[in-house]
């Protein structure tokens, strides 16, 4: 029986160590860009575009989301039926998903602005 237990300990941390995954270095060190600008009141939340050329950010003030091209500059905007906008952010390459916080809602839209559908939380 204790072979047994030997030979299944011993198979079981080759396989533990077997599966570790090797550390990869990044692919490229983070570097200083810049400070832009941007002319969005009171934003909130920040999520890249699907591009990564760009940012999504929303204005609680005006209950508009903004893209933004990489130098702060609005590319887009879309004005969203709610208010108390929170956060941002993109969950596919069409898909964006605003919390609206007074409402507790999630309100799914594609990137053209159509609105896909809201969910409340329950608390």
């Amino acid at each position: 029986m204790r072979k047994y237990s030997l030979i299944f300990t011993a198979i079981f941390l080759i396989a533990i160590i077997s599966c570790k995954k090797k550390e990869q270095p990044p692919k490229a060190p983070l570097s200083y860009v810049g400070a832009y600008a941007i002319s969005v009141p009171e934003p909130s939340g920040l999520a890249m575009t699907q591009d990564n050329r760009g940012f999504w950010t929303i204005s609680d003030e005006t209950s508009t989301i903004y893209r933004l091209d990489s130098e702060g500059n609005v590319a887009q905007t879309i004005e969203v039926d709610g208010f108390d906008l929170e956060a941002v952010t993109l969950i596919d390459d069409t898909i964006l998903v605003v919390l609206l916080e007074r409402t507790r809602e999630m309100l799914f839209l594609d990137t053209s602005g159509k609105e896909l559908k809201r969910n409340r939380a329950r608390l």
